[in-house]
């Protein structure tokens, strides 16, 4: 069995390898955005129903009915975020998008600092700084 902080580099490699291809195949599909969101949700919604089975082993619609307003905003958040990245991979470079997404991480510690308090230890900080050299 994979260890959790080995499992957890493993599945980051894998988000990126995912994230960085995916896309491509947007572009390589050549349907119009609106097209490819209602696909990717019709194709998602069972997977994520399919892990949360697996993962938690529970009811699945006891889930639902714990957290309705938390499960509506993660889903309308997680649906404007997909259409809003859909629209951009058909409308520029995917190069400037991926970069957009690779400088996420980046923005999110800022607006967690200024916004939230967050403390942040120094090496996050250092390799922010990296990142940000590199994006």
């Amino acid at each position: 069995m994979v260890e959790g902080r080995q499992r957890g580099w493993m599945l980051a490699a894998l988000g990126m390898l995912l994230v960085s291809t995916d896309s491509y195949f947007v572009r390589l599909a050549d349907i119009d955005g609106w097209t490819m969101a209602f696909l990717v949700s019709v194709v998602s919604l069972p997977v994520q129903l399919v892990l949360q089975k697996v993962l938690e082993g529970g009811d699945v619609i006891g889930g639902f009915r714990a957290s309705p307003r938390g499960l509506a905003t993660v889903g309308i958040l997680s649906g404007v975020s997909q259409v809003c990245f859909i629209t951009a991979i058909t409308r520029t470079d995917v190069a400037n998008v991926v970069v957009i997404v690779a400088a996420s991480p980046i923005i999110a510690a800022v607006v967690g600092r200024v916004f939230f308090g967050e403390r942040t230890n120094r090496r996050t900080w250092i390799a922010i700084g990296i990142t940000v050299c590199g994006v």
